[in-house]
């Protein structure tokens, strides 16, 4: 690690983040050592969720078109992602499909993400990971009805648990990935309702609960702090709150879903001007901070328990920012920091 870049860290952190940051450091050489993970059962009798597809409105004939469409790509190997289009017939879980480089199966927390010759382009390997593909395929299944995408979305879980064994890899070293993987589970599972597949990966005896524990357990245990928290702590707690609120299945979910409840009132002050902007000042930071705290809010309306009004009056002063920047065209200026359209730069913390 370059000794003058780890020298700016340390000046923009207080005393706090570093006795934090060296606690979690401490906690990682215990973690480390411990040669057995075994994750408690899931109470799926528990979820009380009834999400259902609702009947597609005609005018949404078009955007379907171009998801089913999308959807077919992926069943072939096609996949465009972060402006980069490449074959697949895996996926492998922990190539750099633009570099060629294959990152080890090492003890994720602590693995050097920012060495390309550990990890490549490390937004290639997590962006995969999100598994925004597999939510295309999960609307394309629940609107036509077609095996096919099930099959292929079962498939890829079941290989993606087999490959990234709980605590391995570099797909289990940002929180932040944790809680946006968690809120596209959440969505395939819904959309897989009333399937062999819903069953074989989130019934009773379903894959899929183990390691949805694990992403719990670590995001408690490893939130941005200090000057890392930015987008990267909402994100982390957004999912946690969807996954708590969606899934009350573990005995610790209602703390977990006390604390994400928590963080989030306070963050969307913190990093929310009144006038609704997001402090970043970078407008697709403000659209990502906006989805961020606009999925937990869904989720706590519809399970009774919403978010404070002030909350809620943020998040549509940020929702209505954004007509407010657009011109006469339609065109939003792209103003501040940006990663998700441009060669990946690493920043602290990874993806954003």
């Amino acid at each position: 690690m370059d000794p003058a870049w780890l020298l700016n860290r340390l000046r923009g952190m207080s005393p706090g983040e570093i006795v934090s940051r060296v606690k979690f450091a401490l906690a990682t050489v215990i973690w480390n050592r411990r040669r057995r993970w075994r994750a408690p059962g899931a109470d799926v009798s528990a979820i009380r969720d009834r999400w259902s597809m609702p009947a597609l409105p005609a005018e949404s004939r078009p955007e379907i078109t171009q998801l089913l469409a999308e959807a077919e790509g992926y069943l072939k190997g096609h996949y465009h992602l972060l402006n980069h289009r490449y074959q697949s017939k895996g996926p492998d879980w922990h190539l750099d499909p633009i570099t060629g480089t294959r990152a080890p199966l090492d003890f994720g927390p602590t693995m050097n993400y920012r060495d390309p010759r550990v990890a490549g382009d490390i937004k290639n390997i997590w962006e995969l990971s999100r598994h925004r593909q597999l939510t295309v395929m999960a609307v394309a299944y629940a609107v036509t009805g077609d095996a096919r995408f099930g099959d292929e979305i079962e498939r890829q879980l079941k290989s993606w648990v087999a490959e990234n064994p709980f605590p391995l890899g570099l797909n289990w070293h940002s929180s932040l990935e944790l809680g946006v993987r968690l809120t596209a589970w959440v969505w395939i599972e819904r959309l897989l309702r009333g399937s062999e597949q819903h069953l074989r990966l989130f019934g009773h005896e379903g894959v899929l609960w183990p390691v949805i524990y694990w992403h719990q357990w670590l995001i408690e245990r490893h939130l941005s702090s200090g000057s890392s928290a930015n987008n990267h702590l909402i994100g982390e707690v957004s999912g946690l709150f969807v996954a708590a609120t969606v899934w009350p299945v573990f005995r610790e979910t209602p703390r977990w879903e006390r604390l994400s409840r928590k963080i989030l009132e306070a963050e969307v002050i913190n990093q929310t001007y009144p006038s609704g902007l997001n402090r970043e000042l970078a407008s697709s930071y403000h659209r990502f901070a906006l989805e961020l705290f606009l999925l937990p809010g869904i989720e706590a309306q519809r399970s009774g328990r919403p978010f404070s009004s002030g909350y809620r009056g943020l998040v549509r002063k940020m929702t209505e920012a954004i007509p407010a920047l657009t011109d006469v065209g339609g065109n939003r200026p792209h103003f501040g920091d940006e990663d998700g359209w441009t060669r990946y730069m690493v920043e602290d913390g990874g993806s954003g």
